[in-house]
């Protein structure tokens, strides 16, 4: 285990090459993602958009028509102009990718509470990156890993490595990629409240915090008009809708129906429901193949702050607290995963919109044990 541990510190890009050949091949021989929302509608939006048919077809897609055509456009380029095998291991890469700074995240966060252990992270962030969210995606001509890998850098940059006060640079740059993730995907507007949320635990201080507030809502409109900016603009000239035909109560286009759209199949009922979400899969409409299939993740979470509700109590008496007080980068890791959650349950509730808190669910767990039990820091409990 210790030259595993020496390794992954000394070659850090040998080990992220073998793992990105590791994805492509396993994107290479999963079958072809045939699933609703691809034959639906990402292979027919970017045929129509690339064949000029985005002003002359009306909604054959229904209403995921009028989607943001840029990923479907990537998707048909590489369909007409590269073979088959090489399309596949692409998608492999970039899918794997999206581990790489789920690690380092997990480096940095498990390095603020005192475990600074190159294996746990690996060990972590596979285990957050092998939720059935993240793996239903492989080989996959969807983009939902690709708003997850927005918002994990965004965080990356809002945990610096050595500890650093994080800026206003830094909160912008933060937000322009959760921007740009944004203008790609309405639904990726969940990680905006969770972002917002980082930044401002991240920045110490009134004056500095207001500042990169400030910083990262301009820098995050920015990146939203940079990829979606365009097609706002052609659905509001058109049809008087930016994201017709949602929220067309708000723009009251006289092409939609004159309220807001909304599909509550997969929303919680009641608390209640929120609380047994890992676990009442069967008993909900369920987004993947069988309804079997549970977000055990997000149990990992729970625990987690269940831990928290008990901790907060002793580290709010005056003293020395016997429990160590959580460190800044996992408060801002933390806030970010509850704020997009609080925004995505009564949106949402469909896992891959969120697979980044699946992602972060195994490290936020790990990093709060290792608050409450310092000993399982030790090689012989932590595997090294």
């Amino acid at each position: 285990m210790a030259n595993i541990e020496a390794w992954l510190r000394r070659a850090p890009l040998h080990a992220a090459a073998i793992w990105l050949c590791g994805a492509a091949l396993v994107a290479f021989l999963m079958p072809i993602d045939a699933s609703y929302d691809i034959l639906h509608y990402h292979l027919h939006n970017g045929w129509s958009a690339w064949e000029g048919r985005l002003d002359r077809d009306l909604a054959p897609a229904g209403m995921h028509s009028y989607v943001n055509p840029v990923h479907n456009l990537f998707v048909e380029a590489c369909l007409r102009y590269l073979p088959a095998g090489l399309i596949t291991l692409l998608l492999g890469v970039l899918h794997g990718a999206v581990l790489i700074p789920l690690y380092m995240l997990c480096r940095r966060v498990l390095g603020s509470v005192g475990h600074d252990s190159a294996i746990s992270a690996a060990l972590l962030a596979l285990a957050g990156f092998s939720s059935y969210s993240v793996l239903n995606v492989v080989a996959s001509l969807r983009n939902d890993h690709w708003i997850a890998a927005a918002f994990l850098c965004g965080l990356l940059i809002l945990v610096p490595r050595s500890g650093e006060q994080v800026s206003w640079r830094r909160a912008g740059a933060a937000a322009f990629l959760v921007g740009l993730s944004v203008g790609l995907k309405l639904t990726a507007i969940v990680h905006v409240a969770g972002l917002a949320a980082a930044v401002l635990v991240a920045v110490p201080g009134w004056k500095a915090r207001a500042a990169a507030a400030l910083s990262a809502a301009f820098a995050g409109l920015a990146g939203i008009l940079v990829t979606g900016g365009w097609w706002a603009w052609k659905l509001w000239s058109e049809l008087g809708n930016p994201i017709f035909p949602m929220a067309n109560g708000l723009f009251k286009s006289p092409f939609a129906p004159p309220e807001n759209f909304r599909d509550p199949r997969s929303l919680p009922d009641s608390l209640t429901d929120v609380l047994l979400f890992p676990f009442n899969g069967p008993n909900r409409f369920n987004e993947y193949d069988t309804s079997a299939m549970q977000d055990l993740p997000l149990a990992l979470l729970y625990l987690a702050i269940s831990i928290w509700i008990v901790l907060a109590r002793i580290w709010m008496k005056a003293g020395d607290p016997p429990v160590a007080r959580p460190s800044r980068a996992l408060v801002t890791v933390f806030a970010a995963v509850l704020a997009t959650l609080a925004v995505w349950f009564p949106l949402f509730a469909i896992g891959r919109y969120v697979m980044s808190v699946w992602m972060l669910s195994p490290l936020l767990f790990a990093s709060t044990l290792v608050l409450v039990w310092p000993a399982i820091k030790a090689p012989q409990r932590a595997g090294l």
